[in-house]
């Protein structure tokens, strides 16, 4: 419906009106996805596999590149005192949430299930897995746990085709970290004020390094070739590695 409403002056005779369209599939674009290729393309993976090998393709992106949420900071409140007593030792950072909003083209709906369990078995692991991002030669990666629901809507509206869209919600627990790049095994000798976790890809790990500001050294094969240390960066009091730094503080 289309509510008109009226106003005039002496003058002037005014009328203002909203208009409300029904998009009826707003997630199914108009082309064909099969196949699509470019040197621009953004590529997305979990732990080495590219979402495209499943037929998934990313749609569109959020959190990627937000600056999650600041902590509160500790408080006291004595009954001694005016207010509140605030502590901060440096600034903390929340989790981050990234969702990617996602299309599967399948020629069936078998197809579309078959497509879509394959992948979805890529986020059902007792552990972190690793996402990266490949953007214009920029590598961004992530460790990340996938806790929410996966709701896969069918579309069958398409002649001899089945489109399916759904929303990946992923959480990263620890969203500040230094990115280190290179081949074969990472060795590692940190010195830190807070503790570190090292996270080699492929599931391995080594958690709680350092935190003393005693130096530490851990090596371990990285095979995605990229390693990734989570903590506070700025309280790095000294930091080597055989690896390239390929991010110093990624936020």
């Amino acid at each position: 419906s289309v509510d008109i409403d009226k106003e005039w002056n002496s003058k002037t005779f005014v009328g203002t009106f909203t208009l409300k369209l029904t998009v009826p599939h707003p997630a199914v674009p108009s082309g064909s996805w099969s196949g699509a290729s470019s040197a621009d393309e953004v590529q997305y993976s979990i732990d080495g596999s590219l979402f495209t090998s499943y037929g998934v393709y990313v749609q569109a992106s959020s959190g990627i590149t937000t600056i999650p949420q600041i902590k509160e900071p500790l408080t006291y409140n004595w009954g001694t005192a005016n207010g509140l007593d605030y502590h901060q030792d440096g600034v903390r950072y929340k989790e981050r949430t990234i969702q990617l909003k996602c299309l599967v083209e399948a020629n069936s709906f078998p197809d579309l299930l078959n497509k879509t369990m394959a992948f979805f078995a890529l986020l059902t692991k007792n552990r972190t897995l690793r996402l990266k991002i490949v953007a214009g030669g920029t590598v961004l990666v992530y460790e990340v746990i996938c806790k929410d629901e996966v709701r896969l809507v069918p579309d069958f509206s398409h002649q001899n085709k089945c489109v399916g869209t759904f929303t990946l919600r992923l959480t990263e627990p620890e969203p500040v970290k230094r990115v280190l790049s290179g081949s074969g095994s990472c060795t590692v000798t940190v010195r830190s004020k807070s503790p570190v976790n090292i996270y080699w890809g492929g599931g391995d790990h080594a958690f709680g390094v350092s935190g003393n500001d005693v130096a530490q050294t851990v090596s371990h094969n990285a095979p995605d070739g990229f390693v990734i240390i989570t903590g506070e960066p700025n309280d790095f009091t000294s930091f080597t590695s055989n690896f390239t730094t390929l991010w110093s503080r990624l936020l």
